[in-house]
Protein backbone atom coordinates (compact mmCIF):
# COMPACT_ATOMS: atom_id res chain seq x y z
CA UNK A 1 0.00 0.00 0.00
CA UNK A 2 1.40 3.41 -1.24
CA UNK A 3 0.53 7.18 -0.48
CA UNK A 4 -0.67 7.26 -4.09
CA UNK A 5 -3.06 5.13 -3.36
CA UNK A 6 -4.09 6.81 -0.05
CA UNK A 7 -4.73 10.30 -1.89
CA UNK A 8 -6.53 8.54 -4.60
CA UNK A 9 -8.82 7.32 -1.01
CA UNK A 10 -8.88 10.61 0.27
CA UNK A 11 -10.06 12.23 -3.43
CA UNK A 12 -12.35 10.08 -3.99
CA UNK A 13 -13.90 10.15 -0.20
CA UNK A 14 -14.08 14.14 -0.28
CA UNK A 15 -15.50 13.82 -4.23
CA UNK A 16 -18.09 11.91 -3.07
CA UNK A 17 -19.29 13.55 0.21
CA UNK A 18 -22.31 15.36 -1.14
CA UNK A 19 -23.27 12.58 -3.54
CA UNK A 20 -23.29 10.38 -0.25
CA UNK A 21 -25.19 12.72 1.72
CA UNK A 22 -28.19 13.39 -1.26
CA UNK A 23 -28.32 9.74 -1.40
CA UNK A 24 -28.88 9.30 2.41
CA UNK A 25 -31.41 11.80 2.62
CA UNK A 26 -32.67 10.15 -0.41
CA UNK A 27 -33.45 6.98 1.72
CA UNK A 28 -35.32 8.83 4.47
CA UNK A 29 -37.24 10.86 1.73
CA UNK A 30 -38.10 7.68 0.17
CA UNK A 31 -39.62 5.74 3.81
CA UNK A 32 -41.10 9.25 4.50
CA UNK A 33 -42.81 9.24 1.28
CA UNK A 34 -44.10 5.31 1.33
CA UNK A 35 -45.47 7.08 4.40
CA UNK A 36 -47.39 9.58 3.11
CA UNK A 37 -48.39 7.84 -0.17
CA UNK A 38 -49.97 4.88 1.89
CA UNK A 39 -51.74 7.24 4.29
CA UNK A 40 -53.59 8.56 1.24
CA UNK A 41 -54.70 5.29 0.12
CA UNK A 42 -56.02 4.28 3.28
CA UNK A 43 -57.79 8.07 3.46
CA UNK A 44 -59.47 7.83 0.14
CA UNK A 45 -60.57 4.10 0.30
CA UNK A 46 -63.80 3.14 1.36
CA UNK A 47 -62.44 0.10 2.84
CA UNK A 48 -61.91 -0.13 6.39
CA UNK A 49 -57.84 0.82 8.05
CA UNK A 50 -57.14 -3.05 8.07
CA UNK A 51 -58.49 -3.68 4.54
CA UNK A 52 -57.06 -0.59 2.90
CA UNK A 53 -53.40 -1.20 4.40
CA UNK A 54 -53.52 -4.57 2.73
CA UNK A 55 -54.57 -3.30 -0.19
CA UNK A 56 -52.33 -0.51 -0.61
CA UNK A 57 -49.05 -3.15 -0.86
CA UNK A 58 -50.76 -4.64 -3.94
CA UNK A 59 -51.47 -0.72 -6.10
CA UNK A 60 -49.53 0.54 -8.36
CA UNK A 61 -48.42 3.87 -5.91
CA UNK A 62 -47.23 1.23 -3.33
CA UNK A 63 -45.11 -0.97 -6.37
CA UNK A 64 -43.99 2.84 -7.99
CA UNK A 65 -42.62 3.94 -4.34
CA UNK A 66 -41.14 0.58 -3.86
CA UNK A 67 -39.42 0.50 -7.04
CA UNK A 68 -37.68 4.32 -7.12
CA UNK A 69 -36.77 3.12 -3.09
CA UNK A 70 -34.97 0.00 -4.43
CA UNK A 71 -32.95 2.38 -7.04
CA UNK A 72 -31.68 4.55 -4.35
CA UNK A 73 -31.36 2.02 -2.03
CA UNK A 74 -28.99 0.21 -4.18
CA UNK A 75 -26.90 3.66 -5.42
CA UNK A 76 -26.60 4.47 -1.37
CA UNK A 77 -25.59 1.05 -0.50
CA UNK A 78 -22.77 1.26 -3.63
CA UNK A 79 -21.48 4.43 -3.04
CA UNK A 80 -21.18 3.16 1.25
CA UNK A 81 -19.56 0.46 0.00
CA UNK A 82 -16.84 2.05 -1.97
CA UNK A 83 -16.50 4.98 0.57
CA UNK A 84 -16.01 2.27 3.44
CA UNK A 85 -13.77 0.22 1.54
CA UNK A 86 -11.56 3.82 1.09
CA UNK A 87 -11.42 4.29 4.80
CA UNK A 88 -10.78 0.95 5.49
CA UNK A 89 -7.49 1.30 2.95
CA UNK A 90 -6.13 4.42 4.70
CA UNK A 91 -6.62 2.83 7.80
CA UNK A 92 -4.15 0.14 7.08
CA UNK A 93 -2.07 2.82 5.66
CA UNK A 94 -1.66 4.66 8.66
CA UNK A 95 -1.33 1.73 10.80
CA UNK A 96 1.21 0.48 8.66
CA UNK A 97 2.77 3.81 8.72
CA UNK A 98 2.88 3.72 12.46
CA UNK A 99 4.36 0.53 12.73
CA UNK A 100 7.17 1.46 10.43
CA UNK A 101 7.98 4.86 12.31
CA UNK A 102 8.82 2.54 15.98
CA UNK A 103 10.60 0.39 13.67
CA UNK A 104 8.69 -3.06 13.72
CA UNK A 105 7.89 -2.94 9.86
CA UNK A 106 10.46 -2.46 6.83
Amino acid sequence: MDYKRVEQDLQFLAKTDERYAELKAGVEHMKNMLKSVKGSYVTNSNESVSKASEAFYGSSGYKDVRDRMHNVHKEYFELETQRQTAMLRIDVWRTLEATRRKGNVH
